[in-house]
């Protein structure tokens, strides 16, 4: 398979230097340039096309967020993951707001970094997943996507990560922003309301914008008596629910 472009942009040389150097060590990323400038950053992507750009907020030349800004006017532009020590509520809203498809906090796992790359531009987990666990992932992937959930956003990679949380663990649902939210939030950056508020906007867009009757199939019409939509809780359950039946069906017939 082609390998992920990726162009890097970030003012800790060191940092960004043994990033490139793991990225590019996995076989399946070609890091095209590494550079410590706004300006320079937003001339590269903007001639070298790449598929992903892994950026800084804080940049001489060109702060991030205006990289970012600049970057998402590209006739084509790349996925952009933001990785950043500033994890107030406001700036992680903003850039995603502004385009970017992930925001992680600094110093960050690198193969955790690699897998929301993949998970960006291919819009599946990477092959570095243990095969059962890659398999169970893809399988969320691809309902989230059936619900109407949109690629790329926040509120999807955490929902695609919290129903894994649901699957591997039911007693999880029983304390949603402990055992989910608060895990995921350390994780990604960010605070448990934060996670919340994403995954509750990613449904209730899916709700406006997705597959009626899929949803009505697998929720039945409890939620529809109610506010229109299901409710966090109520929408982990049940996909973590379907997820661990058809990995039932898989062993059953294997």
């Amino acid at each position: 398979m082609e390998k992920i472009s990726v162009i890097l942009a970030g003012c800790g040389e060191e940092e960004y230097a043994l990033l490139e150097e793991y990225l590019s060590g996995r076989g399946d990323f070609a890091v095209l340039c590494t550079l410590h400038d706004g300006r320079a950053a937003l001339e590269a992507i903007a001639e070298r096309k790449p598929q992903a750009v892994v950026m800084d907020l804080v940049l001489p030349g060109l702060d991030g967020l205006g990289l970012l800004e600049a970057v998402m006017a590209l006739d084509r532009p790349p996925k952009v993951l933001i990785l950043s020590q500033w994890l107030r509520e406001e700036v992680i809203r903003e850039a995603l707001y502004c385009g970017a498809s992930y925001f992680m906090a600094k110093p960050c796992d690198p193969d955790s970094l690699a897998r929301r790359l993949y998970m960006a531009v291919r819009g599946v987990p990477s092959g570095t997943f243990p095969a059962a666990e890659a398999a169970r992932s893809e399988r969320t992937v691809r309902l989230l996507r059936a619900l109407g959930l949109a690629a790329a956003q926040r509120g999807t990679e955490l929902a695609r990560r919290a129903i894994l949380l649901a699957v591997e663990d039911p007693s999880a649902l029983r304390a949603v922003k402990t055992r989910i939210y608060e895990p995921l939030a350390a994780e990604c950056g960010g605070t448990a309301d934060g996670v919340e508020h994403a995954l509750r906007y990613a449904v209730a867009r899916a709700w406006t914008e997705g597959d009626a009757e899929f949803q009505r199939a697998l929720f039945g019409s409890t939620v529809y008596r109610k506010s229109g939509k299901p409710t966090n809780a109520e929408f982990l359950a049940v996909t973590a629910d379907w997820v661990r039946r058809e990995e039932e069906k898989l062993r059953h017939y294997a």
